[in-house]
């Protein structure tokens, strides 16, 4: 079945996030973060739909079709849900930046596997494929390096409803944005916050995380994790140091504040510490998120938001896919 445009095929498409689902998709575009989203499912309610426009005769063969067909895919569903299945997913993009008149193209490309092992087990990783291209200054065709890096490969096992253990290579749980918002279909600003570097990014060890609730209005979640140190690959370092992260969710304003930590075991023995929070607004289409970090290296923060503008009483067919971001520093 054809494929479906939403708001109309984009001028450009400069970011692609795709899933391996067979059959009915829907194709949306994202104007303010030049992105296109591909969502795949099954629906035999579409399919029902489109043969209601059908003349009679050509609708009659068509339900006929669906009432056959709709036993087969009610035993997919539930022989899908029995055994789980696994998924290679990830995203694509391109950004420019212009430095001094100098014009940079920096393309991505984060492919992501899922593999399940019964009910318990679980293989994921992610790769990060990065090219930034100039033009030379005499003219001719862009060019430039392509950095290749592994951001994790882990093996987690679900012990129960409030611990995974996690072995391999993890991203580091120090603040929020590197994992949650690193992904360029998920942050809303596609430069890095300057204070990034202040921890390591990915981490060569064991990990124990999980969630629980503390009362009816609070959640606790936290992560604690052991790295060795790696120097054998310049894509796969990671330091020794030992860490956590804790925080407290409260569903009802729909607010989150954490504190995390980090003890380097190797050359100073320096110390890293951070605090961070994340809101999403109950009226109003808004969400924030900030960090502040401190180690030897230098201390920052940083501060962003974004308001999606589906509340405009005009144009709101293009509103709600527009919204305006922003950070600080």
């Amino acid at each position: 079945m054809p494929c479906r445009f939403e708001q109309g095929p984009p001028p450009a498409i400069t970011s692609v996030t795709f899933s391996g689902l067979p059959a009915y998709c829907t194709i949306a575009s994202t104007k303010s973060s030049g992105e296109v989203r591909w969502v795949v499912k099954l629906s035999v309610k579409s399919l029902a739909h489109q043969c209601m426009r059908l003349s009679a005769t050509p609708r009659a063969a068509c339900v006929l079709f669906v009432l056959c067909l709709s036993p087969a895919l009610l035993h997919a569903q539930t022989s899908s849900s029995d055994s789980p299945v696994p998924i290679l997913s990830g995203s694509a993009g391109y950004f420019n930046f212009v430095t001094a008149g100098q014009n940079q193209l920096d393309a991505q490309i984060n492919p992501v596997l899922l593999l399940p092992l019964g009910d318990r087990w679980l293989v994921e990783s992610r790769a990060e494929f990065e090219g930034a291209f100039q033009r030379p200054p005499d003219g001719g065709p862009y060019g430039g390096m392509v950095s290749k890096n592994l951001d994790y490969a882990q093996v987690d096992y679900i012990a129960n409803p409030y611990l995974t253990v996690t072995l391999g290579r993890f991203l580091t749980p120090f603040g929020i944005f590197n994992e949650r918002l690193y992904p360029i279909w998920i942050r809303s600003l596609q430069q890095d916050p300057l204070i990034l570097p202040l921890s390591a990014e990915s981490s060569d060890g064991m990990m124990l995380r999980g969630g629980f609730p503390v009362n009816a209005t609070a959640n606790l979640n936290y992560a604690v994790y052991v790295s060795a140190v790696s120097t054998d690959h310049n894509n796969l370092q990671s330091d020794r140091n030992v860490g956590g992260r804790m925080g407290v969710f409260l569903p009802g304003p729909r607010v989150e504040v954490g504190a995390s930590w980090q003890k380097l075991l190797q050359d100073g023995r320096t110390n890293a510490f951070g605090f961070h929070f994340a809101w999403q607004s109950q009226h109003l289409p808004l969400n924030m998120h900030g960090e502040y970090a401190r180690s030897n290296q230098g201390s920052g923060y940083w501060v962003d938001g974004a308001y999606r503008l589906s509340q405009m009483p005009f144009w709101q067919k293009s509103m709600r896919r527009l919204e305006f971001a922003g950070r600080a520093p």
